[in-house]
């Protein structure tokens, strides 16, 4: 939940563009500094949202199933799941 507060505020809060914001977060969760769970599914979440230009939060549950082994969700958001290589949405409606 970390994560998701840190990208919140630096977006919501400081208004820092997506280029500023995944160079901060990458940075952090990268750093051995920190101990950080789920630091691999952080990782993923951060190029999907760089590279995919997916919200981060969309992300990061696509990481998550990812590494779960799942490769469907139930969701309304067609937009962001859509562009995630592997996974399958099922249509809500």
């Amino acid at each position: 939940m970390v994560q998701y507060r840190m990208y919140w505020t630096l977006q919501s809060y400081y208004k820092y563009p997506k280029d500023k914001i995944d160079e901060i977060v990458s940075t952090i969760v990268a750093s051995t500094v920190f101990e950080i769970e789920e630091r691999e599914i952080l990782l993923q979440a951060l190029e999907d949202f760089h590279f995919l230009n997916i919200d981060f939060v969309d992300a990061y549950i696509a990481s998550w199933l990812q590494e779960k082994n799942l490769d469907s969700i139930f969701t309304l958001n067609k937009k962001d799941f859509k562009r995630i290589p592997g996974l399958s949405i099922v249509d809500l409606g």
